[in-house]
C-alpha cells in the first residue's frame, strides 16, 4: 500500500505526532494541532504524552492530557485500549522519539489500524523528518508498516537542510507520503515565548492575548498563516487533514 492516497475519515480521529529524533519542533506542532482542533469543535481532543514520568505537552494541557509509560504493559494497554473504548473522542498522541519503534511495533502486531477502523476511528501519522539520512530511512520504514493510515511528512525549516542534500532529496521521494507540511522557523525569542506554559495558540488566534510587541505578533501570525496556506486547495477540511 506504500504511496497510496487515502481519504480522511469521517468522525473522530487519532493523530500521532512522531519523529525518530528529539527537539525538532514536534511538540509545538502537536500543541498547535490540538488547539486548532478545539477551535473547530469547542473541545480539546484527549492528549497523550509519552514523555514518562515528567511529561512535556502535559505542561500545556494538564487537565486534558495523560502521561503514559510505554515501557510498561499497563501503560501500553492504557493507551491502546482507552482509545478504542472511547471512539467518539479525537486524540493527539505526542510520541517521544525513544518510543517510536516500541509504539509502532505494538501498533502493527495487534493490527491496531483494523481495530481503530472497526471502531469508526480515522488514523493519521505525522512524521517529523530530521536532517539525517537515517531519519529518511526511519520514515520509509514506518510508512511501510501502515496500510490504511494517512501518512504526512512534516519538515521544520529550523532544522535546516539534509546533511547530504542531493542524496537526501533523492531518497525523500521513496517515502510515498500522502502529504507534506512545512513548519516555518521561529526566531529564538519567539520560540522562547511560545514554549512558556502560559502561552496558548487559541488565545492568540482569538486575539485574547493583548499587549504583545508588534514584531512578535507579526512573526506568530506569519508562522500560522504559512501553515494554514498549506491546507488542501478547494476543500473545507481541517487545517491538518491529509
Amino acid at each position: 500500500m506504500a504511496g497510496a492516497s487515502r481519504s480522511p475519515a469521517i468522525g473522530a480521529n487519532v493523530h500521532i505526532i512522531c519523529s525518530d529524533e528529539a527537539r525538532n519542533g514536534k511538540t509545538i506542532f502537536a500543541r498547535l494541532y490540538a488547539e486548532l482542533l478545539r477551535l473547530g469543535t469547542d473541545n480539546l481532543p484527549r492528549i497523550i504524552d509519552t514523555d514518562y514520568p515528567h511529561g512535556t505537552i502535559n505542561r500545556y494541557f494538564p487537565g486534558e492530557s495523560d502521561i503514559i509509560d510505554l515501557s510498561s504493559t499497563d501503560g501500553q494497554m492504557r493507551l491502546f485500549d482507552s482509545i478504542l473504548e472511547n471512539p467518539h473522542l479525537d486524540y493527539v498522541i505526542d510520541l517521544e522519539a525513544h518510543n517510536l519503534e516500541r509504539f509502532f511495533s505494538i501498533f502493527e502486531n495487534i493490527d491496531y489500524e483494523k481495530a481503530a477502523a472497526a471502531a469508526g476511528l480515522g488514523m493519521a501519522v505525522f512524521f517529523f523528518l530530521d536532517r539525517t539520512l537515517a531519519s529518511i530511512q526511519a520514515a520509509i520504514a514506518l510508512r511501510g508498516q501502515l496500510s490504511s493510515s494517512q501518512f504526512v511528512l512534516v519538515r521544520n525549516d529550523a532544522i535546516g537542510a539534509f546533511r547530504a542534500p542531493v542524496y537526501g532529496e533523492y531518497e525523500l521521494v521513496k517515502i510515498g507520503m500522502d502529504r507534506q507540511i512545512r513548519l516555518p522557523a521561529l526566531s529564538a525569542d519567539a520560540l522562547d515565548f511560545v514554549e512558556d506554559p502560559s502561552f496558548n495558540f487559541t488565545d492568540f488566534i482569538m486575539q485574547r492575548r493583548q499587549g504583545l510587541p508588534e514584531w512578535l505578533s507579526d512573526e506568530l501570525w506569519r508562522f500560522l498563516e504559512t501553515i494554514y496556506q498549506q491546507q488542501p486547495i478547494g476543500t473545507a477540511e481541517s487545517l491538518f487533514s491529509a
